[in-house]
């Protein structure tokens, strides 16, 4: 039952005196069989309906019974409303609605139309129970058409929203947006700061639910600004969370991480436990859609930590409210016990029955806490379980693709040798044998990652020089050509350094081809930097300089237009400058870290 309708179902209720049924009891039995009965019944049942509903029914018949034997018409439509209450509690959804229709006909013939619309509300909820929402629909709208004529702005923004939630029931997203939109305009009015927020929530998620991911960002968006004005931060947190998760699952993972890690930075300040198991459980299923197995694990047993954490705190306030009852149950006792010697002896009595049941009480409640959390662990433990195997899993299959992988494009490398073997053109040799370099360049990010366990994850620091000491040896130059090197400590995802070592390939090549005619000496340096966003590489030789011959220009442009298109796929913007020698320099801003 949703906040509204509850309390549309307690109008007729006096304040609650929970934990007083016993004095109240005993004052009942001193009165008369008379209407003087009634406001002493009314107490009872408020005071039990919500925790106890079957204890509370018998009361609520007895108001109605001597509401129709005695009392006015407006108490005999009050005792339909609060018996048809008790019974919606109990989940008697049959029984409550006669008594609710009944009601309404009495109020509405006393002409109490504030009255009747809260009641058009309680049957539009018990329609909503048995999923009869357009029968609810028509109930809402004759409750939101008299709130409206009277002006009663509270309820008004109640049933509105009820109206939303019935049209998203049904399926109407655009009749649940004007209701929602409504209600938050009505609450803004009337200064709801967090209902606003809540309503928001609501209306993105309603959108969320229909693939409207853009829609759901702009209302997110607008709640968070409420709730970011309004100061309070753990709504903040809450709305940064539910915004991190639609950016995750739309994979837009710069700002679902952003999201998700000021949301953690907030609860973590504030103290908010329960909403940082949550922000926990998100950031691991955001890991887990990055197939980042290890930061999945790790926020999942965070999460599963302070589920444990809260479920002992909220065991240690269960014992301290049996506690306080028991205290409370004393302390009547000790009262009674001063009022008369006479019922000394029953006093007592009743003191040690309070005192065993309570302690019974606590016994049961020590024992179910300690069986729940019993089954939590095995459930937690079977679940990380799971997880660890079928993480085992991914790193046996990937380390096999890998394997596999390096053997095809070794196989490769293999047949374009073979190829060279035979009576060529000079030019189709050469062309071959570049092509064979390329493949050698993968073949080394695969045999590293096969033979280091890391899988996904390649250290630029240690291929880079290994491939630029394969390209002296195939060409020879290793006596008149120094390699200098100067490599951040970088470890990136193999997409990334594929296309930086195919780049680096052939820029080397061109160096050794072009730039040390009639085998004179000289240096090449490659740097690769680590700059946060970007990553800068640098490819410079002392050689002679961009002042190719038309056989050497077809050489350059080939290798230059192949480096433009490993460019392409990093986004990288790039130059080459000349005197004294050739440096090429590239900016690169598309790549993943390992």
């Amino acid at each position: 039952m949703n906040r509204w309708c509850l309390l549309v179902l307690v109008l007729f209720t006096g304040d609650a005196f929970a934990g007083r049924t016993d004095s109240l009891q005993r004052v009942l039995s001193g009165l008369p069989n008379d209407t003087s009965r009634l406001p002493v019944l009314k107490q009872l049942v408020d005071a039990l309906q919500h925790q106890r509903p079957d204890s509370a029914l018998p009361y609520a018949k007895a108001y109605l019974v001597m509401a129709d034997g005695q009392g006015t018409a407006r108490q005999r439509a009050v005792a339909r409303s609060q018996e048809g209450l008790v019974h919606l509690l109990r989940g008697r959804h049959a029984e409550a609605l006669p008594l609710f229709l009944d009601a309404l006909g009495r109020f509405e013939a006393l002409g109490e139309e504030r009255a009747a619309a809260m009641l058009h509300g309680n049957i539009a909820a018990v329609y909503r129970k048995e999923g009869r929402e357009r029968e609810a629909l028509a109930e809402l709208l004759r409750a939101q058409r008299t709130f409206d004529r009277i002006g009663d702005v509270f309820w008004s923004a109640g049933i509105s929203e009820e109206l939303a939630n019935t049209y998203a029931a049904l399926g109407m997203a655009d009749s649940a947006d004007h209701w929602f939109e409504r209600t938050i305009t009505i609450m803004d009015r009337v200064g709801g700061g967090q209902h606003v927020i809540d309503t928001r929530r609501a209306q993105a998620e309603l959108w969320q639910g229909r693939g409207s991911v853009e829609r759901a960002l702009q209302l997110y968006t607008k709640a968070l600004s409420a709730a970011e004005a309004l100061g309070e931060q753990e709504l903040v947190a809450r709305v940064l969370r539910d915004r991190g998760v639609l950016f995750s699952t739309a994979g837009r993972t710069p700002e679902a991480a952003n999201d998700l890690q000021r949301a953690l930075d907030i609860v973590a300040r504030g103290g908010f436990d329960a909403m940082r198991m949550e922000v926990h459980e998100a950031l691991s299923e955001h890991h887990r859609r990055l197939h980042q197995a290890d930061s999945a694990v790790w926020h999942l047993q965070r999460s599963m930590a302070w589920r444990d954490s809260l479920f002992s705190r909220e065991n240690s306030l269960r014992i301290a409210d049996l506690q306080a009852r028991y205290d409370l149950a004393r302390k009547d006792a000790d009262l009674e016990h001063q009022r008369t010697l006479l019922a000394q002896g029953r006093t007592q009595l009743i003191a040690a029955l309070a005192l065993a049941g309570i302690l019974l009480l606590v016994v049961m409640a020590l024992w179910r806490a300690r069986a729940l959390r019993r089954d939590h662990l095995a459930q937690l433990n079977e679940k990380h379980g799971q997880v660890k195997e079928a993480l085992a899993e991914k790193e046996l299959l990937l380390r096999e693709l890998q394997h596999r992988v390096k053997n095809n494009l070794q196989t490769v490398s293999s047949l374009l040798r073979l190829q060279t073997r035979g009576d060529l053109e000079p030019a189709a040799r050469q062309a071959i044998e570049e092509a064979n370099a390329r493949v050698k360049s993968m073949v080394l990010v695969h045999q590293d990652l096969y033979r280091d366990g890391q899988l996904t994850a390649v250290d630029m620091h240690a291929y880079l020089p290994k491939l630029g000491e394969a390209l002296l040896r195939s060409h020879g130059s290793q006596d008149r050509v120094q390699l200098t090197w100067a490599i951040d400590d970088l470890r990136l995802d193999v997409d990334s350094a594929i296309p930086i070592g195919l780049i680096v390939n052939e820029l080397i090549t061109n160096a050794l081809k072009h730039a040390f005619p009639e085998e004179s000496r000289g240096s090449i340096r490659v740097e690769l930097r680590d700059q946060g966003e970007a990553l800068q590489l640098s490819v410079r030789d002392d050689g002679v300089g961009l002042e190719p011959t038309a056989s050497t220009e077809r050489d350059v442009e080939h290798g230059l237009g192949l480096v433009g298109t490993f460019a392409g796929s990093l986004e990288a913007e790039w130059q080459v400058s000349g005197g004294p020698g050739t440096t090429v320099t590239m900016r690169m801003r598309n790549f993943a870290r390992a």
